[in-house]
């Protein structure tokens, strides 16, 4: 669909548990066709596995809680990638959110903001 990977990859955190790898969001891009948009986070060269591992996009609104536009998750994950697409909700600011969790503890971190729509 023309999205571009790899441009503004942030690491977002450690594995946690073992590993030497980590935890990225990459900027949200937008989609040549339509108005979509899509959001990648990754998990690499981890020594453990998580419970769940959450991908979401969300558009920063000022004074205001963000919105989620997407949002995609997988459960017992290790390594891998998941991408979020949703619909753009105009130009705006938009960022990529990864979190993780296992029993009680847990990780988030967002990419850095991009404007686009």
């Amino acid at each position: 669909m023309g999205v571009t990977r790899g441009v503004g990859r942030e690491f977002v955190g450690e594995c946690g548990g073992g590993g030497s790898g980590g935890v990225f969001a990459e900027r949200v891009a937008a989609e040549v066709v339509g108005s979509r948009l899509s959001g990648y986070g990754s998990r690499t060269g981890c020594g453990s596995t998580v419970t769940y591992f959450w991908v979401r996009v969300y558009e920063h609104i000022p004074w205001w809680p963000d919105g989620e536009r997407a949002v995609a998750g997988a459960t017992y994950f290790q390594n891998g990638g998941l991408t979020a697409r949703g619909s753009c909700d105009g130009r705006g600011d938009y960022y990529t959110h990864v979190s993780t969790a296992t029993g009680a503890s847990g990780e988030s971190r967002e990419s850095l903001r991009n404007t686009i729509c």
